[in-house]
């Protein structure tokens, strides 16, 4: 257990939780529910795949490969630019490639999350419920880090409280997306360069140059009118 990846998250409203890395048997056991759970959904012939829905939202236009060659170009966009950000370039040329870092993954995540929404009802992702249920259940622990949270399948699959269910499953699904210590430093590194980077770039911006209404300075046009007459009266 020692040898295995872990991650500490705090959730607010529920203090900490430390998330295991599967073992061998963790991940064979979850496998095993997604092949079992794809199996029921495929003869209960109530649900689409994957393939077949994406079919269907290309066909009516409704998320086209178009949408999905988006997703590709814009990942490759970020990637590009958090390179450049990686290297030793002049702080004056950071604000760019900063501002277009933040602009793909923006766009990008905001498809994936829009062709999530229609993908969330298939076979597919029935059967990977039942694989995250798997995996949950056996590496989220409670904050000593030797009590799991759900001591069975059947008390992840009878809790109650489904913001902390939410919540959890949230971040688990990040730490799963993340497992090696090289993801997680990669991850890290790419943070830490967005953040330099916009630092830098607020630290070497000019001084706003003043404008004509203050460079020029307030007269007094009605003394001066006064002088002109009354040297002319004079």
């Amino acid at each position: 257990m020692e040898d295995r990846l872990k991650r500490v998250v705090e959730i607010e409203g529920y203090g900490k939780f430390v998330f295991l890395q599967p073992s061998v048997e963790d991940i064979r056991d979850a496998d095993l529910a997604y092949s079992i759970e794809y199996t029921m959904a495929l003869k209960d012939g109530s649900l689409s795949t994957n393939d077949e829905l994406e079919k269907i939202l290309d066909e009516r236009n409704i998320f086209t490969k178009a949408d999905n060659d988006k997703i590709a170009k814009l990942d490759a966009d970020y990637l590009n630019c958090m390179k450049v950000l990686a290297g030793s370039l002049p702080k004056n040329k950071r604000e760019k490639y900063v501002k277009d870092a933040k602009d793909a993954r923006e766009a990008s995540m905001m498809l994936k999350i829009k062709k999530n929404v229609y993908l969330s009802h298939t076979i597919e992702s029935r059967a990977d419920s039942s694989r995250i249920a798997a995996l949950m259940q056996r590496c989220v622990f409670n904050e000593d880090g030797t009590t799991r949270l759900w001591e069975k399948l059947s008390d992840y699959n009878n809790e109650r409280d489904q913001l902390k269910l939410q919540n959890v499953s949230f971040e688990f699904t990040l730490f799963m997306n993340n497992m090696t210590k090289e993801g997680f430093e990669q991850i890290s590194k790419m943070e830490s360069l967005i953040s330099e980077a916009a630092e830098s770039i607020e630290e070497t911006k000019p001084e706003p140059e003043p404008s004509v209404e203050e460079s020029v300075q307030p007269t007094d046009v009605g003394s001066d009118i006064d002088s002109v007459v009354n040297s002319d009266g004079n």
